[in-house]
């Protein structure tokens, strides 16, 4: 048979046991599971989840790809009455380890996401983004959300 344990569970059955030499293919199996990752929407929703993609282009994708910190954002929408007429764009911060870029955000970008607990993934408008944190990518191409069908 086998045994479920919580994760309090699972590590004093590690204390109480010997489980032997560490594994590293376990390890590194374990470390490709990040937490979900967060986007904060203006008025204070959050969505959890996997963002997909983005959605700013090559240069921001190239600008994060490899990385190996939690990548977190925050957006700077214009507000008050003239901006109606006269809105600069949103600016966008994001930061990851020791590395920072800022970015105009084009009106119409969104990010993809695939909310928890909802079918598919869908697309969320940057102008209702007010902060982000993506978690940890995994070190295992293989475990997560991709955009392919399997």
């Amino acid at each position: 048979g086998s045994i479920v344990k919580d994760e309090a569970g699972f590590i004093g059955l590690l204390e109480d046991e010997n489980p032997g030499e560490l594994n590293e293919a376990l390890l590194e199996t374990l470390q490709g599971f990040g937490t979900w990752d967060e986007v904060e929407l203006n008025g204070g929703l959050m969505c959890k989840g996997d963002v997909l993609d983005l959605g700013l282009g090559d240069a921001i994708e190239t600008w994060q790809d490899g990385r190996r910190t939690p990548l977190l954002g925050s957006i700077d929408h214009p507000r008050g009455f003239l901006t109606l007429f006269t809105a600069p764009p949103s600016q966008l911060n994001l930061n990851t380890g020791e590395r920072h870029m800022e970015a105009k955000l084009p009106f119409g970008k969104s990010l993809r996401m695939h909310v928890v607990g909802r079918k598919s993934p869908e697309d969320i408008p940057w102008s209702t983004v007010a902060s982000l944190n993506l978690s940890t990518p995994s070190l295992n191409d293989g475990l997560g959300q991709t955009l392919e069908k399997p």
